[in-house]
């Protein structure tokens, strides 16, 4: 029984790893759009309270999953 649960944690670790790695991968590519200043910077706005938004959620489940209470954040 532990030895599932231990392995289903390890799955869902790995699964929110990614998507924070992907978020990241989000954040980069709207840096690198910024940067190009082919844009006005507001125009981001949203695209940066969306990946702030998923990357905070899957940072809460990476808590959960591990145990670990959450600080900081809002």
């Amino acid at each position: 029984q532990k030895s599932m649960k231990q392995n289903s944690a390890a799955w869902d670790t790995d699964i929110i790893a990614f998507r924070i790695q992907c978020g990241i991968n989000a954040l980069g590519a709207i840096h690198t759009a910024m940067e190009s200043g082919s844009l006005d910077p507001s125009s981001y706005i949203d695209g940066l309270f969306c990946v702030y938004d998923y990357l905070d959620t899957n940072c809460r489940e990476l808590h959960r999953a591990l145990g670990i209470p959450e600080s900081g954040g809002e």
